[in-house]
């Protein structure tokens, strides 16, 4: 689990900082308390954009692959921990078989 969070903590720094070289802020600027609708309109383009580009270079296929192979190893420390069998072959891949069809409903 500590893995887990780590990988997480990591993307999320780096996602930060990706944001923030995209949409560097003049500092004297910054964000007033309250937002004008144009405003909003332009951070809603901004995060669109952000997340066009996170897309089309690939890095959210790379991120959710980091972390489908985190998720399915605490998955199978989890199983062995407990005791329940993935001895036979047959087993882990079926494991892995469930653990894929949910990875796939939530994207």
């Amino acid at each position: 689990m500590n893995q887990f969070r780590a990988e997480v903590a990591q993307y999320v720094t780096i996602l930060n900082t990706e944001y923030m070289n995209m949409y560097t802020m003049d500092k004297n600027q910054g964000l007033s308390k309250t937002l004008t609708l144009q405003k909003l309109q332009d951070l809603k383009k901004r995060k669109d954009n952000f997340l066009t580009e996170f897309y089309r270079t690939g890095k959210f296929e790379f991120m959710k692959e980091k972390f489908r192979d985190v998720i399915v190893k605490i998955c199978v420390d989890n199983y062995k921990k407990q005791g329940l069998p993935l001895k036979k072959p047959e087993e882990k891949l079926k494991l892995l078989s469930e653990l894929n069809v949910r990875q796939e409903s939530l994207f």
